[in-house]
């Protein structure tokens, strides 16, 4: 893939990839109707952090049914972030 941008391909890890995004305003996650930037997604995912703090009162995975949705992003970054990763239960049912 060498049409990302090179604050994401320079990434060594996740998280500094995560990091790259803080202060941009370029898009970071886009559907067909939504566009959210780099600072939108990561105050998205601080407001899902204290979340998860708050119905959970330990540090450790969550079970959590997602689809594949702006906000389903921003709850996994915030579960990687604040000790709470979010273990994805899928809706959809596969034919095998």
């Amino acid at each position: 893939m060498t049409d990302l941008p090179e604050h994401i391909v320079g990434a060594p890890t996740w998280s500094s990839m995560l990091a790259a995004w803080r202060g941009r305003d370029d898009p970071a996650v886009v559907t067909g109707t939504t566009t959210w930037s780099g600072n939108e997604l990561l105050a998205r995912a601080t407001g899902a952090a204290a979340h998860l703090r708050a119905v959970t009162d330990h540090e450790r995975p969550v079970p959590a049914l997602l689809t594949s949705t702006p906000a389903a992003v921003a709850y996994v970054v915030a579960g990687a972030d604040c000790g709470r990763p979010l273990a994805p239960l899928g809706p959809r049912l596969t034919a095998n």
